[in-house]
């Protein structure tokens, strides 16, 4: 016995054939996708970051922490950090952010995946930490100024600027100004706490 399929019936079927397992509808009305583990290794991988088809994240896996990327189209992971401990990645674009404890004390380095160039951010002798990343600016925590503040530096540039000053005021008050960078104008705000 023959079964003949209706030009419907073929669309439906090929529709079905032809919808990626990585996009599945729910009963509940959400699409949800397969997730896929980028690292077998049995070691922690931690504070994950995303940026188009790269994935950075804090890993390990050797005798200390590394920052790694992953490709998502390649499927090619490359450890970009170096010798002693180093973690708290950032990505934006071709740019990976991270804290380096491994030169003695805390430092900020840049790491551009389509070049291979990695930078130091700062040459101050204090402690660089907490990355975060948008585009060619970062931000960071300092303290050499004694206490935490923070900067900015632009990769583009080369530049930095410091975004936050604690100021003392009597009766033990205290103002913090600080810049509000966003992408079309650059404010300044202060707050006052006690």
């Amino acid at each position: 016995m023959k079964t003949k399929i209706s030009a419907f019936g073929l669309a439906i079927l090929l529709l079905v054939i032809t919808v990626p397992d990585t996009a599945l509808p729910q009963p509940d009305g959400l699409l949800w996708t397969v997730e896929t583990q980028l690292t077998t290794n049995p070691a922690d991988q931690l504070d994950p970051c995303i940026s188009g088809s790269y994935v950075a994240w804090t890993d390990g896996r050797n005798l200390d922490t590394d920052v790694y990327i992953y490709d998502i189209e390649t499927g090619i992971e490359t450890q970009i950090s170096g010798s002693g401990d180093q973690g708290l990645a950032e990505i934006s674009g071709d740019w990976v952010v991270y804290t380096d404890w491994g030169l003695g004390n805390a430092e900020v380095l840049a790491y551009n995946i389509q070049t291979g160039e990695k930078r130091q951010l700062c040459a101050n002798a204090a402690n660089q930490r907490k990355p975060m990343l948008s585009g060619h600016r970062v931000v960071y925590e300092d303290d050499r100024n004694g206490n935490w503040d923070i900067y900015m530096c632009d990769l583009e540039t080369d530049t930095e600027a410091q975004l936050t000053k604690i100021h003392k005021l009597g009766s033990g008050l205290q103002y913090c100004n600080f810049l509000l960078v966003v992408e079309t104008a650059v404010r300044v705000a202060s707050i006052v706490f006690g």
